[in-house]
């Protein structure tokens, strides 16, 4: 059985206590797109509001309830089941008068643009996230408040949170008997679901390892032959000076990433491949990718409401990045199982 990665993290400050259960009433996230629709084109973008809903039951219902293919379906991300959250599911703007017949109690139509092409996964800028925090004394708040707005400025590790294993027990096992036994699967959604939480947890386990072996006086230090991400020319490029990598680091010019196992993916070199290929995986027939190993927290707001003990959090993430994470940098502490079971 697969162990769930123990994960570690640069804060410093004692572990602050509250509760933060994720409910519609307690969590809500906002999908913001990559661009802005253009208002004239043959595709359809819907921005839905949904509560108790996954994306994948979402795109379910549209096929059942319009006679709607999956391939004509559109979506640029998955957003959380036990919240409340908006998101754009793009179609042929043939369906745009059966739209009504969408709406359920969970499920509302929010509004509705035309564009010229259908929405991609990840073709978002980012989401924002507002997140009610809970059994929060007025002392604990001011300390909330205190490092929540340290995290924007130093940021936090970017591991994947738990949303992202699925709700399966035991679904990396699944995943890796797919990878590397003789599963086989005709459901290429869940197929393609497994691999991707499979690579997820090599991420998770390869920035863990990383953050452990490292010179304790950096949040994250930067080895020869690491891949970064040039934040000004959105290149990657293979580090061969670290004293000058580390700085820019700090300057948040460049972003050091972590490998995401599969094919044609750009891989580490020298010593930071060294650590790397204990996480690579060859046999993963999915494309590989690597992903920013640190993210910053921006337009933060706090809010504390003394009657009922609870402050409420606003913040903005790019794509790709889990608000759920946020909150472990806070509490210091991982969900049990939060890699085997949501």
């Amino acid at each position: 059985m697969i162990e769930p990665v123990t994960r570690h993290y640069r804060a410093t400050h004692e572990p602050l206590s509250f509760t933060f259960k994720s409910m519609p009433n307690t969590f809500y996230v906002d999908e913001i797109l990559d661009f802005t629709p253009s208002g004239r084109g043959s595709t359809l973008l819907v921005e839905i509001e949904k509560t108790f809903t996954s994306t994948w039951e979402l795109l379910d219902h549209i096929q059942e309830t319009l006679g709607a293919s999956e391939e004509v379906l559109g979506f640029a991300g998955l957003k959380d089941k036990y919240a409340t959250t908006t998101q754009y599911i793009s179609m042929p703007k043939m369906y745009a008068s059966q739209l009504k017949y969408l709406e359920t109690k969970n499920i509302h139509i929010k509004n509705t643009f035309l564009h010229h092409e259908g929405l991609k996964i990840g073709g978002l800028k980012g989401n924002h996230f507002k997140m009610v925090l809970q059994s929060v004394t007025p002392i604990m708040a001011g300390k909330i408040q205190k490092i929540f707005g340290q995290l924007g400025a130093v940021g936090m590790p970017n591991y994947f949170g738990a949303q992202r294993f699925g709700t399966l027990e035991g679904n990396l096992d699944d995943a890796y008997e797919l990878i590397f036994g003789e599963k086989h699967l005709s459901n290429k959604r869940l197929a393609h679901m497994l691999v991707a939480s499979y690579q997820a947890h090599m991420f998770n386990s390869l920035l863990a390892h990383r953050l452990t072996a490292q010179n304790p006086d950096e949040i994250f230090e930067i080895l020869e032959g690491d891949v970064c991400l040039d934040l000004t020319t959105h290149k990657f490029f293979t580090v061969t000076n670290t004293q000058k990598a580390q700085k820019d680091f700090h300057s948040k010019v460049i972003m050091p990433t972590g490998l995401m196992p599969g094919k044609k993916v750009w891989r580490a070199q020298g010593k930071a491949y060294e650590i790397e290929k204990h996480y690579d995986v060859e046999e993963i027939y999915e494309k590989g990718f690597r992903r920013a190993v640190w993210v910053y927290p921006q337009e933060n707001n706090f809010s504390y409401d003394i009657k009922n003990q609870t402050a409420t959090i606003g913040f903005w993430l790019p794509k790709s990045s889990y608000a759920t994470i946020l909150i472990e940098n806070l509490k210091l502490t991982p969900p049990q199982n939060s890699e085997s079971k949501v």
